[in-house]
């Protein structure tokens, strides 16, 4: 519900010319004088009316009436009342054309109540003479049409129940007709004429501001808005200094700080951070945040040295083992990329040894800063750094995850047959094919015996000169096979084979060899 009216009208039916009227406060007699003198005046709006004897002289008569004039005011948002409209109303008399939709029904349900009796009694009397008339001419059609009409009724009366026809009270008739006319009366209302007026506003309560005065509201909204927001900045600095000062006070406690500092390092640190933190609860109470930065950025510079010796000996060990352990992972991965079959690699020796490259540089520059480590106090400043340490981490990592990456996508090599299998076959087939090939024993014989050299010749002893001359006869074809079945299975263990399968080929009996 609203606290206020959000509308308010007012009438005035007693003028017939051109007028005015003021808005002005009511009763303001609860207010304290000095709550009084912020309304400076009490009187809100001056408003003049114009046109309104033209108004009457276009549409007051002798069958229309004037109703006054009609101030339309409302309460905006802003608890200001502003008028809305000003307009003349005047009554006129309905048109006897027009006739409403009620007082139409009206009048037709009034002629169907009267009008139904009297029109229902000549039907009947008109009916009964021409039933007489119809008797006397033909009296013997008569009778036939109603005995067939009994007999018709008889039926219907079986089929359905006849609706007895309902009689119409004369009391009844009255009371419509009276309700119609009572309707119709109503119905009868005079129309209602409106015209809009001119109207002047002369606000006095609250003056729309000058452009020079809106320039002046504008500067001074902005001159509160940066003080706003340098009092803000200034809390925020204040904020922070004191933050830092409790912070570091209780820190120079610490096991950590204690470690990597002497105790002549921490008493000057806090008798800095003690004289700062007079000022501010003291001189330093109110001031700008420039000067709180100021302060804030000289305590920094004097701990900054402390503050990194605790950070790189706090950290320092967990970054070192995070490092050991890709370097870990990076050499199980490079052990099982360089033991790949032949038709799985994916990966080049260019890709091998470089990961090989950065695994070896890194374990060397941890073994050599380590050790440059482990021989300074850590009261000085370190050089194994955690910074350098995430480098190297940063360049293992991203090797690795190269080659990760390319056996992700990597395509299956199509599969090749061995080097060595196929000069297995090819010198096996060769071999084959020479053991098909040898002739007979005997022919045999005779062929070695005449292509033998003649060194190759035994002389007979003395006095057996008719003795066939004995030659060095080959091996038997048997023995041949044997020699065959054991090439093939030196041939079965070489990995290669140019030299050694050559040297195979030739393992039959030689004479050569024999000598």
């Amino acid at each position: 519900m609203n606290p206020f009216p959000q509308k308010k009208v007012l009438t005035f039916n007693k003028h017939f010319k051109d007028f005015g009227f003021n808005v002005n406060y009511g009763d303001l007699s609860f207010l304290t004088p000095a709550q009084f003198g912020f309304f400076g005046t009490t009187n809100i709006s001056e408003i003049g009316l114009s046109g309104v004897d033209a108004s009457l002289e276009k549409h007051l008569s002798d069958t229309s009436s004037f109703k006054g004039v009609k101030a339309h005011f409302k309460m905006g948002d802003s608890g200001l009342l502003v008028l809305d409209s000003v307009e003349a109303v005047y009554e006129k008399p309905p048109s006897p054309d027009l006739e409403s939709t009620l007082s139409k029904i009206g009048k037709k349900f009034t002629n169907l109540f009267s009008g139904s009796l009297p029109d229902t009694e000549t039907s009947e009397e008109s009916s009964q003479t021409d039933a007489k008339e119809s008797e006397a001419d033909e009296p013997e059609s008569e009778q036939k049409s109603e005995e067939e009409a009994t007999k018709n009724e008889e039926k219907v009366q079986k089929d359905e129940k006849v609706v007895p026809p309902t009689t119409v009270k004369p009391e009844n008739v009255t009371n419509d007709a009276n309700k119609t006319a009572e309707e119709k009366e109503e119905a009868a209302e005079p129309q209602v004429v409106k015209e809009v007026l001119e109207a002047n506003e002369n606000i006095l309560d609250l003056v729309a501001v000058t452009a020079e005065e809106f320039k002046d509201s504008v500067e001074l909204l902005a001159l509160y808005m940066k003080k706003d927001k340098d009092r803000a900045a200034n809390e925020h600095a204040k904020n922070a200094l004191e933050s830092f000062l409790i912070q570091y006070q209780s820190d120079l406690g610490e096991e950590s700080f204690q470690a990597v500092s002497e105790e002549e390092e921490r008493e000057k640190i806090r008798e800095v951070l003690s004289e700062v933190g007079d000022w501010l609860y003291e001189d330093g109470s109110d001031t700008t945040a420039d000067v709180y930065n100021a302060k804030l950025k000289e305590l920094k510079s004097l701990t900054g040295a402390l503050s990194a010796r605790e950070t790189e000996f706090t950290q320092r060990p967990l970054a070192l083992k995070a490092l050991k352990d890709v370097m870990n992972f990076s050499e199980v991965f490079l052990n099982g990329s360089r033991n790949l079959p032949e038709e799985m690699q994916i990966y080049t020796d260019v890709e091998i040894n470089m990961l090989d490259k950065v695994i070896n540089e890194t374990k060397d520059w941890i073994k050599v800063m380590d050790a440059k480590q482990r021989k300074l106090s850590p009261t000085v400043r370190p050089v194994l750094l955690i910074q350098d340490i995430a480098d190297k981490f940063t360049a293992l990592d991203r090797e690795v995850k190269y080659l990760l990456n390319k056996a992700k996508y990597a395509k299956p090599k199509k599969p090749k047959a061995a080097k060595n299998e196929s000069v297995i076959e090819e010198k096996i087939e060769t071999s084959e094919n020479k053991t098909t090939e040898f002739p007979a024993a005997d022919e045999e014989e005779k062929t070695d015996t005449e292509e033998q050299p003649d060194i190759l010749q035994v002389a007979p002893p003395d006095g057996e000169a008719d003795d066939a001359v004995e030659t060095q006869e080959l091996p038997p074809i048997e023995e041949k096979e044997e020699e065959l079945t054991e090439a093939e299975e030196e041939l079965d263990t070489l990995d290669s084979g140019d030299d050694k399968s050559t040297k195979t080929e030739h393992h039959g009996h030689d004479p050569d060899d024999e000598l």
